[in-house]
């Protein structure tokens, strides 16, 4: 082996260089982890991204969600209110309608449902509502008074009556529940601080089970599109713009409740980039017009009102609530537009049985189309 010396100054000018290459390899594995983390996060709803419920409170949500028999979601919907509510107690200022504390109760809601952990009647007061610790125990308490675990969407609108506030509680609840939180062997669900690698929910295609965020999810049958029950958010397949959103829409989009709504997205990934897709019926939209969403993100939630809704979810001709069935001349036209299962519905049910989500009913009819 053939040996050369060095002087100081070649070895210092080698040294440094050495050091720069490190450092620029150092810069480009950060920029690369960055990407990767990046392309990981998801934000679900307008109250910012979803992860990291802060440790100390994992507990009270747990221990409050099983003393008033909240069920295994228990906890995540109590995190997703303190979050919307107070940013998890970093905002205690009183709201316009007057509601206070941590999980801001109106006060006349507090003097009936607040307690302490030990049961007994919280302090009518800043001691009380201000205090982490009866304020999650009272919403636990109120939740259940309201119908939790048996009708989230019910219970979520008793604590604030509003569409957009349901559906940005229960969209929360569910991503806390699916990216924030794991099972530990037989105990109940433990918090963790921040969502893991493909935290949207979305498979390798970029789509994700729109249905993953829903309860009491039952397939119901294919006509133009395909049929389901359920509770709770309806996702985006994915990342799309929407292009409508409303209740009382008409058209025939009627099932089980008055609320007669549809949301359209268009997708911008994926091999059906272009096409349209709605979701109409028992639907409350949680998106506007003109919006952008996420793969895994919600845009709609069931309309529960006596406990049972139904949506139709399909293909749609353009940016309104219009099935491609019917324009391709699929469903029939000498009645119930859903007497046919058409080859549009049977598609998006395929599509959604390939993410994950429960596939629609064929009823034993057959095909009608052969494209969409």
């Amino acid at each position: 082996m053939l040996t050369q010396s060095r002087s100081p100054a070649r070895a210092a000018l080698l040294t440094a260089a050495l050091a720069m290459l490190v450092l620029a390899g150092a810069v480009l594995l950060i920029m690369e982890l960055l990407a990767k983390y990046e392309s990981q996060q998801c934000t679900l709803g307008s109250a910012g991204p979803v992860g990291g419920v802060p440790a100390q409170l994992a507990p009270i949500y747990r221990s409050a969600a099983a003393e008033y028999s909240l069920g295994p979601l228990g906890p995540a919907v109590l995190a997703a209110i303190n979050y919307v509510e107070s940013d998890f107690g970093q905002n205690l200022s009183t709201s316009s309608a007057g509601a206070v504390g941590w999980m801001q109760f109106e006060p006349g809601t507090w003097q009936t449902y607040g307690v302490t952990p030990a049961g007994a009647r919280a302090p009518d007061g800043p001691a009380g509502w201000n205090d982490p610790q009866d304020a999650i125990y009272s919403a636990a308490n109120y939740l259940h008074a309201s119908g939790a675990p048996g009708d989230w969407q019910q219970a979520v609108y008793t604590y604030n009556h509003a569409g957009w506030y349901v559906s940005e509680v229960l969209g929360r609840a569910n991503a806390y529940y699916r990216q924030g939180l794991e099972q530990t062997g037989a105990s109940q669900p433990v918090f963790v601080s921040a969502p893991s690698a493909g935290s949207c929910g979305a498979a390798p295609g970029g789509y994700a089970n729109p249905l993953a965020s829903a309860t009491s999810v039952t397939a119901q049958r294919i006509d133009m599109g395909v049929d389901y029950d359920g509770v709770g958010p309806i996702d985006a397949v994915g990342d799309a713009q929407i292009k409508f959103a409303g209740t009382g829409i008409g058209g025939g989009w009627v099932c089980d409740e008055p609320t007669n709504g549809g949301v359209v997205y268009q997708l911008e990934n994926g091999p059906d980039a272009g096409r349209y897709v709605y979701v109409t019926e028992d639907v409350i939209p949680a998106v506007t017009v003109g919006e952008t969403v996420r793969a895994g993100q919600p845009v709609a939630a069931f309309a529960t009102g006596d406990g049972r809704s139904c949506i139709e979810t399909g293909w749609a001709t353009g940016p309104s609530p219009a099935p491609q069935a019917a324009a391709d001349g699929q469903a029939n036209t000498g009645g119930d537009p859903g007497q046919n299962r058409t080859y549009c519905g049977q598609q998006m049910s395929d599509l959604i049985q390939s993410l994950g989500g429960p596939a629609g009913l064929s009823e034993g009819k057959p095909l009608v189309g052969g494209s969409c």
